[in-house]
């Protein structure tokens, strides 16, 4: 298992069958996974593991299971549409709940951020919420993104319609808030 990634509470791998299992398992026993997967991406899909394991680090897009302290897989996250072009992309996080989710959301959203501004020189970052993940939503609001729409009842979870926030930061306001957190 290569690590790509590592802070003090995460670790971020290729997608591996074995990791497969573990969120499927995970899924079955988490009320966030099963709202964030209705309809969605599901992991253990065939499609969906030729995606994330034969493509999980294509040009257009890196794709990382999440791992806990002890080495559980709780998610998976990264880059989609990587546009070098333009030099923009879209993150994607989806973590199982956790008694800690909201700390482990906030440092992987900071992990992928750098990641995208410093190591891949992009110049915009995006991100869809649901309106009822607020663990998310807190994390998106700590790392400075800016909310650009809402699409009204534009996801449907768990029997329901709930509205999505779309989200964006440049990587000068970026750099402007990092400088501002180091005063």
């Amino acid at each position: 298992m290569t690590v790509f990634f590592q802070t003090k509470h995460l670790q971020l791998t290729e997608h591996g069958s074995r990791d497969t299992d573990e969120l499927a398992a995970a899924q079955w026993n988490s009320a966030t996974m099963q709202r964030l997967a209705d309809g969605e991406i599901k992991p253990w899909q065939p499609a969906t593991y030729e995606f994330l394991v034969g493509g999980s680090r294509q040009g257009d897009r890196e794709i990382y299971i999440v791992h806990n302290q002890a080495g559980l897989a709780i998610g998976w996250a990264g880059l989609t549409m990587i546009q070098l072009k333009n030099r923009g992309a879209v993150i994607v996080i989806t973590v199982v709940e956790l008694p800690n989710r909201a700390q482990i959301l906030t440092e992987l959203m900071d992990l992928l951020i750098d990641s995208a501004f410093t190591g891949r020189n992009l110049q915009r970052l995006q991100i869809a919420v649901a309106a009822d993940d607020e663990a998310l939503l807190d994390a998106v609001k700590h790392a400075h993104f800016i909310l650009e729409g809402c699409n009204r009842a534009g996801l449907f979870h768990a029997g329901k319609r709930v509205d999505c926030y779309e989200y964006g930061l440049l990587k000068d306001e970026w750099q402007a808030n990092l400088s501002e957190e180091t005063r």
